[in-house]
């Protein structure tokens, strides 16, 4: 019958076995974890070299006698105790290293708190920024320009706290109907009016289909401004293509996007012209790129699965090729008017980056 002691096991010759272990069970087949030969892993990290030191000097704590016949055994929990806190104070170095490291990371936040202020501001706008932009992409509302940023936070808002998209859509198109009420489109109106941005009788299209759209004929209203639309594109697109703002180089890169390279610089598609005129823009990038975006893959598109868009969104080539013929509620029209202003606004920034350019 052997006999246990430890790890080491004496066998029934009465030598020492130390790669065998030998541990008898405690109770029930559970056997002490320090007698069945388990060594306790070494973790490489910085603290390698303390953990190794730790786990010897836990290995060489003296057992006491084995009580009740061997079944638990014992340790001394006063040498145990020494031998761990000669280790831990190996710690102390490293501790105050680190709160020498803490200290300065502190003095120098507190040195330029109002950078990090500043960092941190310009991140959370940034943040909601990103917020609206993606819930007008999927939403599918042009509002990129025209609202103010307290309806920018509010449609972010909203976008944060539905998950569900059908739901998200409706809450949306609820807040917009609302936010464009009959003054703000007069307020539009009366923008596009100044000045000599558009020919006479492109403004009178313009100014028949708000009215149209505030008495309630939403068909009119978006069929008369769908027929026009491409009309305002060609017309921006000349004045950039002439006063030379449109390089080769850009138009080449806006040509593999849309894929038109075969077109010519002077005659390309409405699709290539719309983002021909967005890369004229300096300032507002994540703006104008979301609205050529929706301007040429929403409104100008004309091929693949069109039916599922025409649902809530204008497009251009459908109805006035007669195919699109639901376009006739408060939607479709609200649609084809912030569209129709994502392109006045990107061409009075082309009519004046001209002018400039004229002037030197």
């Amino acid at each position: 019958m052997a006999v246990f002691s430890g790890v080491v096991g004496i066998n029934d010759e009465g030598r020492s076995d130390e790669n065998k272990c030998t541990s008898k069970p405690l109770m029930n087949g559970v056997t002490h974890p320090l007698d069945m030969g388990i060594k306790l892993p070494v973790i490489e990290t910085p603290f390698a070299g303390l953990s190794r030191s730790l786990v010897e000097g836990l290995s060489n704590i003296p057992k006491a006698e084995t009580l009740a016949n061997g079944i638990v055994p014992a340790v001394s929990f006063c040498s145990a105790a020494e031998i761990i806190s000669q280790h831990l104070q190996k710690c102390q170095p490293l501790a105050f290293q680190m709160s020498e490291i803490t200290a300065s990371i502190n003095s120098f936040y507190s040195e330029h708190a109002d950078m990090f202020e500043k960092i941190r501001s310009a991140a959370q706008k940034l943040n909601r920024i990103a917020v609206f932009l993606d819930c007008c992409k999927k939403t599918e509302w042009p509002i990129f320009l025209d609202s103010h940023p307290t309806f920018e936070e509010e449609i972010a808002d909203i976008a944060t706290s539905i998950v569900d998209e059908d739901e998200l859509r409706a809450a949306v198109t609820e807040a917009v109907l609302a936010y464009y009420a009959d003054s703000k489109l007069r307020e539009m109106g009366e923008r596009w009016s100044k000045g000599d941005l558009v020919s006479v009788g492109q403004l009178a299209i313009i100014r028949e289909a708000l009215r149209r759209h505030m008495d309630g004929d939403y068909l009119g209203s978006t069929t008369l401004l769908m027929c026009l639309f491409e009309g305002l594109v060609t017309r921006f697109y000349q004045v950039a293509f002439d006063s030379g703002m449109i390089t080769d180089e850009d138009y080449d890169f806006v040509g593999k996007q849309c894929g038109s390279r075969r077109r010519p610089k002077k005659d390309p598609t409405a699709r290539t012209k719309v983002f021909s005129l967005a890369i004229c823009t300096e300032t507002g990038a994540l703006y104008w790129n979301a609205s050529s975006e929706y301007i040429s893959d929403i409104v100008l598109s004309g091929s693949g699965k069109w039916e599922e868009l025409a649902e809530s969104n204008p497009l251009r080539n459908k109805i006035c090729h007669g195919e699109q013929t639901n376009h006739g509620t408060v939607i479709h029209s609200l649609k084809a008017i912030l569209a129709t202003d994502l392109i006045l606004r990107l061409g009075t920034i082309v009519r004046a980056a001209s002018l400039e350019e004229g002037s030197k």
